[in-house]
């Protein structure tokens, strides 16, 4: 419950204003507009369903999946101490120090893409507090990485690549990402994606995610190729992406 205690806190005053609204139509159903009792009803219902579909979905997703389990995430990979690895988060690092254990701690790099765009957003505050910075951590910018080219194993762009808010800078992502990677590198991409589903549980939430075939043009602009496409619960999915 952990993290989807963060979702809630990320998402109380919408959250508050969701059940606040739901209860003034009950009561309006009732006392004041009896004529639309049915559509008031039925809207205030809608709003707790939703309200509860999306903390279902963010509990099942973000604390009972492997999505922030890297060792059982990537169970399949055979990691070696030599590896390099980049891990890139956004201001949420439930997971670097994880990752870390497997690579030690001179073979991986933990960027924050954010930078100092949202240090001043209260959800971040919060966040920070209960997953706090890892102290080597280096804000970037994820369209032009300090790193040599040819020279990382993996990249792994854990639900933080679609805060590269712009289908433009996505594809500078990509092609950063390819620049930097070694021939064989592979680039892990986990994220939800705006689709049916998504828009079911977290209704215009979804709208926060980059639909797959986004993902799907600007790796192939960026000269990159989709070589495995796991899916992650219903709500989340797994890219494995190569030169």
């Amino acid at each position: 419950m952990e993290i989807t205690k963060l979702v809630i806190l990320f998402n109380k005053d919408k959250i508050l204003l969701g059940i606040t609204v739901a209860i003034i139509g009950f009561i309006a159903s009732v006392f004041v507009f009896p004529l639309f009792s049915f559509f008031l009803m039925t809207l205030s219902v809608l709003i707790i369903i939703n309200i509860l579909l999306s903390l279902f979905a963010s509990f099942k997703l973000y604390d009972k999946s492997d999505l922030y389990q890297p060792e059982k995430l990537f169970s399949n990979f055979n990691f070696n101490k030599s590896d390099k690895a980049i891990f890139l988060h956004a201001s949420f690092d439930p997971i670097s120090r994880k990752l870390e254990k497997m690579f030690g701690p001179n073979n991986l790099k933990i960027y924050n893409l954010y930078g100092s765009r949202h240090e001043d957003e209260k959800s971040i505050e919060v966040s920070n507090r209960l997953f706090p910075p890892h102290p080597d951590q280096q804000n970037v910018n994820p369209t032009n990485l300090n790193d040599e080219s040819d020279s990382i194993d993996y990249i792994f762009a854990i639900t933080s690549a679609h805060e590269i808010l712009s289908q433009e800078k996505r594809i500078k992502f990509f092609k950063e990402s390819k620049r930097v990677l070694k021939e064989n590198g592979t680039l892990i991409l986990c994220e939800q994606m705006r689709d049916i589903t998504n828009f079911i549980f977290f209704n215009i939430g979804a709208f926060h995610f980059v639909s797959l075939k986004n993902w799907e043009s600007a790796i192939t602009e960026a000269g990159m190729r989709i070589v495995k496409k796991d899916k992650l619960t219903i709500w989340g999915t797994v890219l494995h992406i190569e030169k």
